[in-house]
């Protein structure tokens, strides 16, 4: 999904985004069922009750893809894919519950904004990882909804935190 408002809001946009995504995330965290209890563990279910709902469709190569990535992708047959429109709250959703499931486990760890020179400029974010590194939590919310392992992501987050 294009996030291109983070890009071109203000910071202080930016921080009031914020402070509804993670109000509007808890509210809708209190409908994921009982196991969803912010624990690490519980983030691969509560992805792939969340993955069910999502709608992936065929999209158009980014503006910005280099001609040999979309040479690759065509030889190959495949494409690109993104979310349905329709899907961007679930997206958000399953963001929310990964990001505070790792705030709530541990204490080192906190909201903030993506850093202006990362790709994920003025987005939400974890920060407070021993290596310096943000969870970029709309990026890797898409990547888990898409298939990837949730429960690896979860280990190589978690071995993240201590650097």
């Amino acid at each position: 999904m294009d996030w291109w408002f983070f890009r071109e809001g203000t910071e202080d946009e930016a921080r009031d985004y914020l402070a509804r995504f993670l109000d509007e995330g808890a509210a809708a965290a209190a409908g994921f069922g009982p196991a969803a209890d912010f624990s690490l563990a519980s983030v691969p279910e509560v992805i792939e009750l969340l993955r069910e709902r999502v709608e992936l469709v065929d999209a158009p190569p980014p503006e910005d893809a280099p001609a040999w990535v979309r040479d690759v992708v065509a030889e190959n047959g495949a494409g690109f894919r993104d979310f349905a429109e329709s899907s961007r709250a679930c997206v958000l959703r399953a963001a929310y519950y990964l990001g505070a499931s790792f705030v709530s486990t541990y204490p080192v760890l906190r909201w903030e904004l993506g850093a202006p020179d990362a790709p994920e400029v003025r987005q939400p974010v974890v920060t407070g990882f021993g290596a310096g590194d943000d969870l970029p939590v709309l990026a890797a919310a898409e990547a888990l909804l898409a298939g990837r392992d949730a429960g690896e992501a979860v280990a190589r987050w978690r071995a993240a935190v201590s650097g």
